[in-house]
């Protein structure tokens, strides 16, 4: 069964929030939503089982290298988490939308 779409929290402030993905999936869509002033990047893991272990390897930019404005981004293979890292505020938000290939198809 595809997991459905979602999305993080908006974010206004520099932090980091993690999101586990189920990695039966056979890709993801990202689309990333900007109002103000933010600077954010978009990494992913491959380590197993991140929601029993933590994730300790990140591919740092894997996703979405730097985004100041909207941006989308697409990956054709499975991954087991995401972080939305946002780096820099100056009265703005981020908010990542995720949807799995398996949901549109």
């Amino acid at each position: 069964m595809a997991q459905r779409p979602f999305e993080s929290n908006s974010l206004s402030t520099v932090t980091t929030q993690t999101m586990p993905l189920d990695y039966y999936a056979q890709g993801y869509s990202f689309n990333a939503i900007v109002t103000g002033t933010i600077t954010y990047q978009v990494d992913y893991s491959l380590d197993p089982d991140p929601r029993r272990n933590g994730v300790t390897n990140w591919v740092a930019g894997g996703v979405i290298a730097s985004g100041s404005v909207d941006a989308q981004a697409q990956l054709d293979y499975p991954v087991t988490a995401i972080r939305l890292n946002v780096t820099s505020v100056s009265g703005g938000t981020v908010k990542l939308q995720v949807v799995t290939k398996d949901d549109i198809e």
